[in-house]
């Protein structure tokens, strides 16, 4: 069987049709892929797999804090770096705790705090019979984050009631800070301030106005604080039309650039990038 297998294969090679010098170069090329199969086989299928190297894990050790001042009746007065969300008992027990006979009752001391604000506690005072009570705090300009009831109901046109709701309000709040004040706040200004001259219009003139302070004040000029080309559309147009319906001059420095003006006895001086504007409207 095998010599018939053999004779076969010497048959069919005899018959081909090739040179001597083509079926040696045949028989090489046939010989080098037995070769290269063999590696193969022998080899096997299997890849040397080689594993991914774990993720590094980097946990920052930087825990956010605050700043907070504490200020007045404490041990150790100072600025003090808190954990965020950290509450007003804790800045004060960071500042030693309270002196004797400390006032806090305007001091919502479950607050939460906020960064760069100060807490501010007032001492009290004993009397010559040695009863103590809370410091006397003087009338006239106060400070809006420190005044007591007491205090605001010491300004013109503001009582016990609106006194309270404002104290309330910062409790619950927090400190006062910079910036317009909202329609609701504005609202309660009604009635209690007058016409007047020049008005700073809030928000960058934008909708959120209460209008009916603004129809209260009628100002003869009002000046709108905004960027030219602003992508919030301020002013709106109808804060224009309350105001120009009052009859009040309209300046806006996104038209009318840098404004500066001087009042001088029945006349205001407008300085403007573009040019001067001088009236009069004082009877």
């Amino acid at each position: 069987m095998e010599n018939e297998y053999l004779s076969k294969v010497s048959n069919w090679w005899g018959n081909l049709h090739y040179s001597s010098l083509q079926k040696r170069g045949l028989a090489i090329i046939a010989l080098l892929v037995l070769v290269i199969t063999a590696l193969f086989v022998m080899r096997g299928s299997s890849q040397e797999v080689i594993a991914a190297p774990a993720p590094l894990e980097i946990e920052s050790s930087a825990m956010q804090t605050l700043m907070v001042d504490v200020a007045g009746a404490v041990i150790n007065p100072g600025v003090y770096s808190l954990p965020l969300n950290a509450r007003v008992f804790e800045a004060i027990k960071a500042a030693g705790g309270l002196k004797k006979g400390a006032d806090t009752s305007d001091i919502n001391q479950a607050r939460i705090l906020r960064d760069g604000e100060q807490i501010y506690v007032y001492p009290t005072t004993t009397s010559a019979g040695g009863v103590s009570r809370p410091a006397v705090r003087k009338n006239g300009p106060i400070m809006i984050n420190r005044a007591t009831v007491k205090d605001f109901e010491s300004l013109d046109g503001i009582g016990p009631v609106l006194a309270n709701r404002i104290v309330s309000y910062r409790k619950i709040n927090g400190p006062f800070a910079a910036g317009d004040i909202e329609p609701p706040v504005q609202s309660v200004l009604r009635s209690r301030v007058g016409k007047v001259d020049i008005y700073k219009v809030a928000h960058h003139g934008s909708r959120y106005q209460d209008l009916d302070l603004i129809r209260e004040l009628s100002p003869a000029l009002a000046v709108i604080s905004v960027g030219e080309g602003n992508s919030y559309g301020h002013p709106a147009a109808s804060t224009i039309s309350a105001l120009t319906d009052l009859h009040a001059k309209v300046l806006r420095t996104d038209i009318d650039g840098a404004v500066a003006i001087r009042a001088e006895r029945h006349h205001l001086s407008i300085q403007r990038s573009k040019r001067w504007l001088r009236f009069f409207f004082w009877s």
